[in-house]
């Protein structure tokens, strides 16, 4: 199936024809925007997602619901600034999670706090 969309077949009629996944199969094997920072698919398919250029063709990718090929279209690099308010809220909420650990951290130790972990 690979081969014969690098030979130029149409993707999307490949898809229609081979996929077995009902979701996408329809569609033409479209799943729209798949964001490279993705928690919505397996990590070895946005693994597989990130390293393609607009056009390419992914070599089979193996996940636990059996094997992708994936072409890329349409792809966007978003710039700074368009990203900047997303790596912000990013790095803010990383630095609350760290004050908030060390915060507990601290508070066990003053009051004195003792787990039982075979209650837990």
């Amino acid at each position: 199936i690979r081969e014969r969309a690098a030979k130029g077949e149409d993707f999307a009629a490949l898809a229609k024809e081979f996929s077995e996944d009902p979701g996408t199969k329809d569609a033409g094997g479209s799943l729209g925007v798949v964001p490279y920072n993705s928690t919505q698919y397996v990590a070895e398919f946005v693994a597989g997602v990130k390293n393609l250029k607009e056009g390419e063709i992914s070599e089979p990718v193996k996940s636990k619901f059996g094997y992708h090929i994936i072409k890329a279209t349409d792809v966007k690099q978003k710039t700074f600034d368009e990203s900047k308010d997303s790596i912000k809220t990013t790095l803010e909420n990383q630095k609350k999670n760290e004050v908030y650990k060390d915060s507990l951290e601290q508070w066990k130790k003053d009051y004195k706090v003792k787990t039982y972990e075979d209650k837990l």
